[in-house]
């Protein structure tokens, strides 16, 4: 992709994200606001402060959605998708075009999901799309995008949906059968500030479906796909990110963490333990 030069493209995301971000800020100043002022700070922080700090804590948790704008940039540096928590288990799809100064949901969920449970003979929810890699058309005609382990593409004027020649592991980066293969670990942690970017090649190698979610900053899933037997999902992603591998039922899981390098995570039959 041919980038613009640094006077041009610092602008343009400097408008993406004061454009896809002011409802943050908004919600921000209005705990602040709730909370009330917080007296002087005196190096230590007094029991006030601890406690003040805890309340915000148990008041947001699993109800402040919408925090967090991620964006995944499109070519011409001009556009980008992003994926947003709408409630708990639940997101949706946003498009941001800085030029034309246009924010608005990336498709109809709902006819999306309806097309999909068709087309795959699985069920699928508006609010909690298995979707990754979103490209949108240029003249807002077609998407494609992966899910279930496949690439597919979608008309939005009649929302007719066909899986493209090639499954998404046909996508791995070439010489991705060489590739470190990441360390899985069974205690739960919130994902790093996050370095560079990287990619991770997830292989299911068990005979079971599974889900994949990305652990924010604050220990929260959000899911981004699910694999099928034999399948895999290459997944763009952060160094420091953490990703739970998680059985269909919810009751066997595993982590991995984002190295600097990509990597492969492979689950097998003996991957996922009891949560």
């Amino acid at each position: 992709m041919r980038s613009r030069p640094a006077t041009t493209l610092l602008p343009c995301r400097l408008r993406c994200f004061a454009f896809a971000c002011g409802l943050a800020r908004c919600l921000a100043c209005c705990l602040a606001c709730w909370l009330g002022p917080s007296p002087p700070a005196h190096g230590q922080g007094t029991s006030e402060d601890y406690e003040r700090a805890e309340r915000l804590e148990q008041l947001t948790r699993n109800k402040v959605f919408r925090e967090q704008v991620q964006p995944n940039w499109l070519p011409g540096n001009s556009r980008f998708w992003y994926q947003v928590s709408t409630g708990p288990q639940q997101h949706e799809f946003v498009l941001v075009d800085a030029e034309r100064g246009m924010r608005q949901l990336a498709f109809d969920h709902e006819r999306l999901a309806a097309a999909l449970a068709q087309a795959s003979g699985r069920p699928a929810r508006g609010d909690r799309l298995p979707l990754s890699r979103l490209e949108p058309a240029a003249d807002g005609g077609k998407l494609r995008f992966d899910a279930w382990g496949r690439r597919w593409e979608v008309s939005l004027a009649s929302y007719e949906l066909q899986p493209l020649d090639k499954p998404v592991e046909s996508a791995a980066a070439p010489g991705s059968a060489n590739l470190p293969t990441l360390t899985a670990f069974d205690s739960p942690r919130p994902s790093g500030n996050g370095g560079d970017e990287t990619w991770v090649q997830f292989a299911n190698q068990s005979d079971r479906p599974v889900r994949l979610f990305w652990i924010d900053a604050q220990g929260e899933r959000k899911q981004y796909a699910t694999l099928g037997p034999k399948e895999q999902h290459r997944q763009h992603t952060y160094a420091g990110h953490v990703w739970l591998v998680l059985s269909e039922d919810g009751t066997r899981g595993t982590y991995f963490e984002a190295a600097a390098a990509e990597a492969t995570a492979t689950i097998d039959a003996g991957a996922l333990k009891r949560l």
